[in-house]
């Protein structure tokens, strides 16, 4: 029987796309937590703190570089001594649907405390659930239901380049695996790499060495 052709992806329609541009901004795993948190109504830093139980260095250096990014802005809220607490700008307002899918993925498959229950919709007042539709059609979209195709600025793009990142273990990984049901959302996309190897996956590749080509990571 003859071998299945191997699936190619030019590198740099994956690390020059859409994916890896807000990745750059936002990928790693307290950046989400933050934006999640903000949305859910903590601003200021020790209440950030307390919820993302991050070390206060690495809160320090993720608030500030979402702040020089565009994503927050710093707004006083005390003069003596001054205090200030972290504001969603325009551009992070634009988050609000992966934050809504963030919610329906963990609703469905994990097991987060912080999260709301449920979620209402103000204009009918029902409770609902969050889907992606067609801007033409109306209808809900599926993974399978999409084709790709570069455009035609995209050899403008400045490819985001491959960098080391360690990724931190979860209290669940140090404790040992648990079961499905206490995975959480970001344990899947909670730094650069795992989404790089997802948004791969969601390009059609499958196998180890083509997806290693196709986002620069080390083997």
């Amino acid at each position: 029987m003859a071998s299945r052709r191997r699936r190619k992806v030019d590198p740099d329609l994956i690390l020059g796309s859409q994916v890896a541009q807000g990745l750059a901004v936002i990928g790693d795993r307290c950046a989400f937590l933050i934006i999640r948190d903000i949305y859910l109504g903590s601003r200021r830093f020790e209440e950030l703190r307390k919820r993302t139980e991050a070390a206060r260095g690495t809160l320090t250096s993720r608030l500030k570089s979402l702040v020089e990014r565009g994503i927050l802005y710093k707004s006083p809220y005390q003069s003596s001594p001054v205090r200030y607490e972290y504001r969603l700008t325009e551009k992070g307002l634009d988050l609000y649907p992966m934050v809504l899918l963030m919610w329906n993925w963990e609703h469905k498959w994990g097991n987060n405390q912080y999260l709301p229950a449920t979620l209402s919709h103000k204009t009918c007042g029902k409770e609902m659930t969050p889907v992606y539709r067609c801007t033409v059609c109306k209808k809900g979209v599926q993974p399978q239901d999409f084709s790709f195709s570069a455009g035609e600025s995209f050899d403008a793009v400045k490819k985001v380049p491959p960098r080391f990142q360690r990724r931190s273990k979860s209290k669940q990984e140090k404790d040992g695996y648990v079961g499905p049901q206490q995975v959480s959302v970001l344990d899947c996309v909670g730094d650069r790499w795992t989404s790089l190897v997802l948004a791969a996956s969601f390009f059609g590749l499958q196998r180890f060495d083509d997806i290693a080509d196709a986002i620069g990571i080390a083997t």
